[in-house]
């Protein structure tokens, strides 16, 4: 079995995928921060299939486990995504990362920075190819992936996330120190209206996805208190 977290950018993946590199060897893993280009270039052909990989990390999109022999179980975390972009945001700024520099205003970064327009359905929605139809990204095959995943859990509630995990088998602690987080991080009640406009309606997607799994996760999270 490989298990395969499903890391979507400004999530809090980086600390749950320092939390999976205890549970697995090196060898063991498809990690795509630890593995050297040629190997990472080669999961991208049509016909590169990976074997005895017991556990995929990285910025990889739902579908990967098409990739590998052995049957797989999907996990992810999502986030509220105006809280998610604004993360994103601050976090390149401060990195000068992606061509994003201090002086790049938030009308910019949303212009021309593609992962800030419905990131987080772009990850679980079936590719192009996969449904044979132009429309992308699409939500309702988003949604339908989601529920696929063995687990899913949400930033906002994250260690109810990690002890759902656990329930639902998936080889993770709940002990860890928070990573990658963003120093002065541009906060809502600090954005424009017209900036804020534009970003709701650059994730209307991304909107409707969350509270689809926000839904989901409330239901699960009480089964899981009342057990």
């Amino acid at each position: 079995m490989t298990v395969i977290f499903l890391h979507i950018p400004k999530t809090g993946g980086t600390t749950i995928t320092r939390m999976l590199r205890k549970e697995f060897s090196r060898q063991e893993c498809f990690d795509h921060v630890k593995l050297k280009a040629r190997r990472r270039r080669h999961l991208e052909q049509p016909d590169g299939v990976h074997h005895g990989i017991k556990c995929v990390l990285g910025h990889y999109r739902y579908g990967i486990h098409t990739h590998f022999d052995q049957p797989a179980r999907y996990f992810t975390m999502l986030r509220d995504p105006v809280e998610r972009v604004l993360s994103m945001y601050s976090y390149k700024r401060e990195k000068n990362h992606d061509n994003v520099t201090e002086d790049t205003t938030l009308a910019e970064f949303l212009e021309h920075h593609e992962p800030a327009s419905n990131g987080q359905t772009h990850y679980l929605c079936d590719a192009p190819e996969v449904r044979g139809d132009p429309e992308y990204p699409d939500v309702e095959s988003a949604k339908r992936n989601l529920m696929r995943c063995t687990a899913f859990g949400l930033t906002e509630f994250f260690d109810d996330s990690l002890r759902l995990y656990q329930a639902k088998g998936i080889p993770i602690g709940i002990k860890y120190s928070v990573r990658n987080v963003t120093g002065a991080r541009l906060r809502r009640d600090d954005v424009s209206e017209t900036d804020m406009n534009e970003l709701l309606a650059r994730n209307a997607l991304d909107i409707e996805l969350y509270d689809f799994a926000r839904q989901e996760f409330e239901r699960l999270r009480a089964g899981l208190v009342n057990t």
